[in-house]
């Protein structure tokens, strides 16, 4: 994943936020390698996305019907990472890509695909940009909607993006219907968190068209999603649900763990 990240940081300096797929396939195609980039009805194959080419040129075809704007960009990126990753250096030379390639669920060609995702996420969210305004911000739904904004990326890729770059204790844990996703912590995040369903007891804001993402936080018992045997302060966390998906997504605050057996019932924000 280092490699993956890598590529896409040092390419993504040469652009602007938000980047543009066409812009990043000129570049690429300078010095010799061509990389041509459509988009075609993939409906009837199944496909979101296909790369193929060798050492010397590209193509990559993005399904024109995925609808959501933010989805079809990833899509490319994803596609340029496998171009970048895997095909010019002819480790695999064709990949043709369904919906549950792209969003990291088990496939047999998992390893190539997630090298990919984190290509595509690294670019549309190039760290030169993000990392300076995360360090001065709370993870709130809210601010990551503008941050995703900003990068013309989705909800879930800049949150994703996000909490591994704060040095912040963030967690985030995504549940589309009854499938939970293993958690994805900050570097600075020890605990362990279970991989729990959203608990019957808690809140969650309710998305509809993408509006009305919450700027504060609600607290909750530590112990509804962190194994602990010792006493724990109470945490904080924000959950909002797009009832269209069936997805939940909730981001939790952890205090500093050397806190976690202190008798201390206040939250402390954190500092930026």
């Amino acid at each position: 994943m280092i490699k993956a990240q890598q590529e896409a940081e040092d390419l993504a300096q040469e652009f602007d936020v938000p980047v543009q797929v066409n812009d990043v396939c000129e570049v690429l195609s300078d010095g010799g390698f061509h990389i041509s980039y459509e988009e075609k009805d993939l409906s009837t194959e199944g496909f979101e996305g296909i790369s193929l080419g060798d050492k010397q040129a590209a193509g990559i075809i993005v399904n024109s019907k995925i609808n959501m704007p933010t989805r079809k960009r990833f899509t490319a990126m994803h596609e340029i990472g496998h171009v970048v990753l895997h095909i010019f250096p002819e480790v695999v030379t064709t990949f043709r890509c369904t919906k549950k390639d792209i969003s990291s669920r088990k496939s047999s060609k998992q390893v190539y695909e997630n090298e990919a995702n984190t290509f595509a996420a690294s670019l549309l969210l190039p760290k030169h940009f993000v990392k300076p305004i995360v360090s001065k911000n709370d993870l709130t739904w809210d601010f990551i909607k503008e941050v995703a904004d900003k990068c013309e990326a989705s909800l879930q890729a800049t949150a994703r993006r996000l909490v591994t770059l704060t040095t912040e204790e963030y967690a985030l844990i995504i549940q589309y219907e009854n499938d939970v996703w293993h958690p994805l912590k900050s570097a600075s995040c020890n605990q362990f968190i279970d991989r729990n369903k959203f608990p019957d007891s808690l809140q969650k804001r309710e998305i509809i068209e993408d509006k009305n993402f919450p700027s504060s936080w609600d607290e909750c018992d530590a112990n509804e999603w962190v194994s602990n045997d010792k006493p724990c302060p109470a945490i904080k966390y924000s959950s909002i649900y797009y009832p269209e998906y069936k997805l939940t997504m909730t981001m939790l605050y952890l205090p500093e763990v050397d806190g976690w057996d202190e008798e201390e019932d206040e939250w402390e924000h954190p500092h930026f």
